[in-house]
Parts: C-alpha cells; sequence; structure tokens
C-alpha cells in the first residue's frame, strides 16, 4: 500500500487512466497544429488576394455570391463590434476603425 491510500492495483489503474488521457491530447495537439500558419503564409495569402482583389470591380464584387464577399472582409477585418442598444457597428482592422449609424446607414 502507498502511503495508506492507494493499493498497487489502484495506482496502476489511475497510472493507466492519466497515460491514455494524456495521448489523447497530444494526438489533439497534433491535430490542431495543421490549422497553424506561419506570419511569412499569412502575408503570402494576403499579398496573392491584395494582387487578385486590385483586378476586381466593384460591379463584379457587388454580383459576388456570399462567402466571397465574407472571405473579402476577412483579409480587412479583425474585428466586428455591434451594439445594438445604441444602434451601431464598429469595423476594426487594416482600415481604419469606422462606425456605422444603424438608422441611417451613415458613418458616425
Amino acid at each position: 500500500m502507498f502511503a495508506g491510500v492507494f493499493t498497487l492495483e489502484e495506482l496502476t489503474d489511475i497510472k493507466g487512466s492519466i497515460d491514455a488521457d494524456a495521448a489523447l491530447y497530444k494526438s489533439k495537439i497534433a491535430e490542431l497544429r495543421k490549422f497553424i500558419r506561419s506570419p511569412e503564409e499569412i502575408e503570402a495569402e494576403r499579398q496573392n488576394f491584395m494582387t487578385v482583389a486590385s483586378t476586381v470591380t466593384k460591379e463584379q464584387l457587388l454580383k459576388a455570391d456570399f462567402d466571397v464577399k465574407r472571405s473579402t472582409l476577412k483579409v480587412f477585418l479583425d474585428r466586428i463590434d455591434v451594439n445594438i442598444d445604441e444602434g451601431w457597428v464598429q469595423l476594426s482592422g487594416q482600415i481604419p476603425a469606422l462606425r456605422v449609424d444603424l438608422a441611417t446607414g451613415q458613418f458616425c
């Protein structure tokens, strides 16, 4: 008995459970690492997008489907704050922060 708390069998069971959890967590970490991109990769994607975006006309963008518009916004925006009570939306990111009045659609 170990300090009167666990028997050898109980300790072996606990260690086995801890080892199984550790293996699971290592596996999950390896899966998550696949999604990590280096700053260089992100910058290369941004530069590629900017090159393509510079050739797109306003009319083409207005006709684009929702996924294209969302992807475009993700390049430029880091954060979108919405305040329903005060009636405004604030966009922040690669562009200077903009606040839009929801009632009028005008910039604040």
